[in-house]
């Protein structure tokens, strides 16, 4: 499925679901629902993984950043971490975003999670395959029922998407891992995986996000 595809696939789970029901950095200084800062942000190095630049010979793939150094990736993400404190924090820490785990030759899984005042109030899941790019619905959850049953992404606040950039992602050997960070253009996390190299599919770990929608307590778009 190509990028645009994807992208409006994720539009149309976001709008749909606006319509429906509803480190230790510091949090910013306008915080007003003050979301739950991960402690995994703390640490500026990983343990027995080199921190420096590599060889730029040594370039798993073209969208690969391990050559930059675990502490140069870290330093990018805990400064974009703060732009999300800050944009979160003036929204109520109330948005909708999607995750999506894709297969290069078969299936694909997207899922929905509805988050008010910094908790995650409703999951909802779509399965499908290259030739079924719409794909189904196969499982939504509501309140306390959050979690209650296995699917393809965890329920968790973006402050905990962050916190497993940081602690799972980013403290990967770069010598053996393609290493991806990448922002969008309003300064959020979009992609956060490492690949170990030589493998071809479903082998990225991470976190893979296409939107991000902020809501009012109504759960209208706020327009941010």
């Amino acid at each position: 499925m190509s990028i645009s595809s994807l992208t409006l696939l994720a539009g149309a789970l976001l709008a749909a679901g606006c319509s429906s029901t509803a480190a230790s950095l510091p949090d910013a200084a306008t915080s007003s629902c003050q979301p739950r800062v991960p402690a995994a942000l703390s640490a500026d190095v990983c343990p027995a993984v080199p921190a420096e630049p590599l060889d730029p010979q040594t370039r798993g793939s073209r969208l690969d950043r391990g050559i930059d150094g675990l502490a140069a990736l870290r330093e990018d993400l805990r400064e974009h971490y703060q732009t999300w404190l800050a944009i979160s924090a003036s929204q109520a820490c109330s948005y909708d975003y999607v995750l999506r785990t894709n297969s290069v030759f078969g299936p694909w899984c997207q899922t929905q999670l509805q988050v008010r005042s910094d908790r995650v109030v409703s999951r909802r899941q779509w399965e499908g395959t290259r030739e079924d790019p719409v794909g189904k619905l196969v499982l939504e959850e509501v309140g306390a029922a959050v979690g209650s049953k296995p699917g393809c992404h965890e329920p968790l606040t973006l402050e905990r998407q962050y916190a497993r950039c940081w602690d799972e992602v980013l403290c990967q050997s770069p010598a053996d891992n393609d290493l991806y960070l990448q922002f969008g253009n309003d300064g959020l996390l979009q992609l956060c995986t490492y690949q170990p190299r030589n493998c071809f599919d479903n082998c990225a770990t991470g976190v893979v996000i296409t939107g991000i929608v902020f809501v009012d307590a109504d759960g209208r778009p706020t327009g941010r």
